[in-house]
């Protein structure tokens, strides 16, 4: 009687090996996919292993040289199997990599995001993972090529939560539902917001703000029209029960730099881009969007302490997803490898360093963050009439 290791993510291919081997005695332990089957390699022997080949995520060929490293495995047979004949298919899969598709270009935050957390699965993994930066339409045109891809797990996307929920309803023309054509893997960070404004509006505190926007009309900065920084600062002044005059930008760095010279009264934008013009007295900032006072400017409140519970500075959050019908495993393995990256100490702290907070969640804990910015920013979208073209 031997004590045998399956390795398949194949419901039929395990069944037809539960039916060749179980009634010969021997004990069969059985693992969904190659990192499972790596861990129960280390946890205890076998006498023989059966793997399909073609497994996603982490095939055959990478387990097995991930078992050829363990001492307890040398001499231990090998059997494969796979669902394909043909033997360029077998190749393929061998070498086949992960594509993670950033909708923006290199260098932002997200594009940050996405290479760490790749960095860290590629190790985990031991599979090529290439991170391609795919800009245009406020990040439609790299969601788009991924709701179009095979729903294999070997092409993702990291987004901002306005290519989720928000977009869709901004540009309908894009033909893309953030709710329909994904399959949510989960939150990786969010980004929380500060309220900067130019120090040469006389301000020193977010009640005394309050106070001169109820007096006149200021002029705000956003990173364009029905971009985060547009409607969480309309919502704020909703809030307030002011209006103020919209002065749409293209991109964060011109809006702040709006704000540090005068040409407006106020933006949101991220700690680490506010920082630095708060150091040289250009910018002062005067609440943050999270649910706790940030590290970097300790002496500033949040919106909470403010006495506004419900923030209506809604931070930014990086999802996880992959194209639609991508089989429940496949998700599930994905998340967990991606919640393990992200709260693993380096990653963490090159994230907090980038103004961002690590934020592991369920495929449904995204689900519900995105249902909740289709009402709430869908209705905002719908009374301000917002329409963007592209």
């Amino acid at each position: 009687m031997a004590t045998i290791l399956t390795v398949d993510d194949s419901p039929s291919i395990r069944q037809m090996i539960r039916l060749v081997l179980a009634p010969n005695g021997h004990v069969i332990v059985e693992a969904g996919d190659g990192s499972e089957g790596l861990e129960k390699a280390k946890a205890e022997s076998f006498d023989l292993v059966v793997t399909d080949l073609n497994m996603p995520v982490m095939n055959g060929m990478q387990m097995i040289r991930g078992l050829r490293a363990l001492p307890s495995f040398t001499g231990v047979p090998i059997v494969f199997l796979t669902t394909e004949s043909d033997d360029a298919v077998k190749q393929e899969a061998k070498a086949k990599q992960i594509l993670l598709v950033v909708p923006y270009p290199a260098g932002g935050a997200v594009d940050l995001a996405a290479r760490l957390v790749a960095e860290k699965l590629r190790l985990d993994f031991g599979q090529s993972i290439v991170v391609e930066n795919r800009p245009g339409a406020n990040g439609m045109v790299g969601a788009a090529a991924v709701a179009r891809a095979q729903p294999d797990g070997y092409t993702l996307l990291m987004a901002p939560r306005e290519v989720f929920g928000i977009n869709p309803i901004l540009m309908p023309q894009q033909a893309i539902d953030g709710k329909r054509d994904f399959a949510y893997i989960g939150v990786v960070a969010t980004g929380p917001y500060v309220l900067v404004v130019n120090p040469g509006l006389g301000v020193n505190s977010f009640a005394e703000l309050a106070a001169l926007a109820k007096q006149r009309e200021l002029a705000y900065a956003s990173f364009g029209k029905g971009s985060m920084a547009h409607l969480n600062i309309e919502a704020l002044a909703r809030r307030l029960g002011v209006k103020m005059v919209h002065v749409p930008y293209r991109g964060a760095p011109p809006a702040v730099t709006a704000v540090a010279t005068g040409e407006v009264a106020l933006t949101i934008t991220t700690p680490p881009a506010a920082i630095s013009l708060m150091q040289d007295g250009k910018l002062k900032a005067i609440a943050v969007g999270s649910d706790r006072r940030l590290p970097q400017m300790n002496d500033v409140p949040t919106m909470a302490e403010l006495g506004l519970a419900d923030d209506p500075l809604i931070p930014n959050f990086f999802g996880l997803v992959a194209p639609a019908r991508t089989p429940a495993p496949i998700v599930e393995r994905l998340n967990a490898a991606a919640a393990k990256a992200i709260t693993a100490p380096e990653i963490a702290a090159k994230l907090e360093a980038s103004g961002l907070v690590p934020a592991p969640g369920s495929p449904s804990d995204m689900a519900r963050l995105v249902n909740a910015d289709v009402e709430r920013f869908g209705r905002l979208i719908r009374e301000l009439d917002i329409k963007v073209s592209e």
